[in-house]
């Protein structure tokens, strides 16, 4: 189950999976391997800014981060970025 929020230029991201589910458990990767704790993640992505130039990309990056939890058989993680551009 996944949720998108936009509130001005800060855009959410919310996401909720569980080993059950039956049309995804054989094809997708993150559950083959079980673990229990929080983690989080920086990285870089192409913001709203020159988003149509791609030579231009390295010049307009904004930050967006991650974070989740996972409890063995279940994977939860919010994203949020400002300024980031969504597809």
């Amino acid at each position: 189950m996944t949720k998108r929020l936009k509130i001005k230029d800060l855009n959410i991201l919310f996401v909720f999976r569980h080993f059950f589910e039956k049309d995804r458990r054989k094809y997708d990767p993150i559950f083959k391997e079980f673990r229990l704790g929080v983690w989080g993640r920086k990285s870089k992505i192409v913001s709203k800014r020159h988003f149509t130039k791609p030579k231009k990309w390295k010049y307009s990056l904004a930050d967006s981060y991650t974070l989740g939890v996972d409890i063995i058989l279940i994977k939860f993680w919010i994203e949020f970025n400002i300024n980031g551009k969504i597809l």
